[in-house]
């Protein structure tokens, strides 16, 4: 029943226009015809990293290498010996899933995507919140953060910039006056110019953080710290889904934090533009 689920959900991707990982594919399918072979991603993967492919034995070599490890493990049909969009769409969503969550905000354009947290320098009061959305509800509203049982709010405010045809629009929030060590569950949302009528907002059970607890009451703390996974897709799903699992297996061993300490600015592929998709597939598939 899962799997349906997954295949359908996969198919409506496919069909409701043009996403990111099709505009990622597009840059690897040299040849425009739906079906990206090994020899393609080989090419694609020297581009990327700003090298000239080698020639002769070795490289065949490495092109075998990607098929083998690449194109027979994520391909959906193992007669096949190429990648098709539908293999990285359901890897994609399949991500998702492993903590029972479905990418909803490919077919919403005000549902937050990309949510991210950090610290201030005030690690004991204070969160900084941003995500980004497909499109804006209006530009009279203004991104919200509703937490805490007194149904405190937060409110921000909204950018955008024009590179590469880039159109989504970003939201950042600044709280303040939080408790140290304190666990707070939060919505996402929109809020009309009174501060007061709330025109959308939307949850998620896994939206929750927690403010550092203060110096006389710190215990210990668990830490993931990761890097070099990469955009390359499907390869960089790896990455988060071990962390996932590893999250999900080790209650007693979970962290308070992620720190990512590099490989995260790759949005180049040999040319002088930064092709700005590869920016939102690596924060949507680091989201979970």
């Amino acid at each position: 029943m899962f799997y349906i689920l997954v295949v359908g959900f996969v198919a409506f991707i496919s069909s409701s226009g043009a996403s990111d990982l099709q505009t990622y594919f597009n840059l690897i399918d040299q040849n425009h015809d739906g079906k990206v072979f090994s020899d393609e991603l080989f090419v694609f993967f020297n581009t990327f990293y700003e090298e000239k492919p080698e020639q002769g034995t070795l490289s065949l070599l490495k092109a075998k290498q990607i098929e083998n490890h690449i194109v027979k493990k994520y391909n959906q049909n193992s007669t096949r010996n190429y990648l098709t969009l539908f293999d990285l769409e359901h890897r994609f969503v399949d991500l998702y899933a492993i903590q029972n969550q479905f990418p909803t905000f490919l077919f919403n354009g005000y549902e937050p995507e990309q949510v991210h947290l950090s610290y201030t320098h005030n690690i004991f009061n204070e969160m900084y919140v941003s995500f980004v959305t497909r499109e804006r509800p209006s530009s009279n509203l203004r991104p919200i953060v509703h937490y805490c049982e007194k149904n405190c709010l937060a409110i921000g405010e909204t950018t955008t910039y024009n590179v590469d045809n880039w159109h989504y629009w970003i939201h950042h929030i600044y709280i303040r006056g939080l408790e140290p060590g304190m666990k707070y569950n939060y919505k996402l949302g929109f809020i009309e110019p009174d501060n007061v009528t709330i025109r959308h907002l939307y949850s998620n059970e896994h939206w929750t953080f927690q403010t550092s607890s203060s110096l006389e009451k710190q215990g210990t703390e668990i830490v993931y710290i990761y890097g070099d996974m990469g955009t390359i897709m499907p390869l960089g799903f790896e990455v988060t889904k071990s962390i996932i699992e590893d999250f999900n297996k080790k209650k007693n061993e979970r962290a308070n934090y992620v720190v990512h300490v590099g490989d995260i600015a790759y949005a180049g592929t040999g040319g002088e533009m930064e092709v700005q998709t590869i920016w939102d597939l690596f924060m949507n598939q680091i989201a979970p």
